[in-house]
């Protein structure tokens, strides 16, 4: 069994329809983070790896306020980073032992408010779904597969 999060780019037409303006966050300052073994520019990768994070970073990410009002329990973002409101982490939690969250900061810039309320997914134990050693499969070449890393 496994479960996949998946952000539905779709339903972005619908709510834009409803007129509800979802925040996202479209910048960050995660490219100004030096932490151990991740150099500037690299640690938007630490999600991706299996070590538990001992000491977490301020990170922060940032919205406009005049253009965009809603939260929804999962935070779109301009890196994305699966960050979910404490409710759903709170869940999620309880469900799963293996997972891990870490604060983030969601700030304003219109108003310098900022809310507390939002948690990275971290993983800790990764397991691959898809055993390419044993599996049969084919390449498509008309789709791209982006790396994570």
């Amino acid at each position: 069994m496994f479960y996949q999060l998946k952000y539905e780019i779709d339903l972005v037409d619908k709510v834009i329809e409803k007129k509800k303006r979802y925040i996202y966050g479209d910048s960050n300052n995660i490219n100004d983070i030096e932490y151990e073994n991740y150099p500037k520019d690299r640690f938007h990768t630490i999600i991706h790896s299996e070590k538990k994070v001992e000491s977490w970073p301020n990170v922060e990410f940032y919205y406009n306020s005049l253009e965009m009002t809603e939260e929804s329990d999962y935070l779109g973002n301009i890196d994305s980073w699966p960050i979910f409101r404490k409710n759903v982490v709170k869940i999620l939690k309880k469900e799963y032992p293996n997972l891990e969250f870490y604060p983030v900061k969601l700030i304003d810039v219109a108003t310098g408010s900022i809310n507390t309320n939002y948690f990275v997914l971290h993983v800790l134990c990764i397991i691959d779904a898809f055993d390419m050693k044993n599996s049969k499969y084919r390449y498509n070449e008309k789709i791209v597969i982006k790396s994570l890393t």
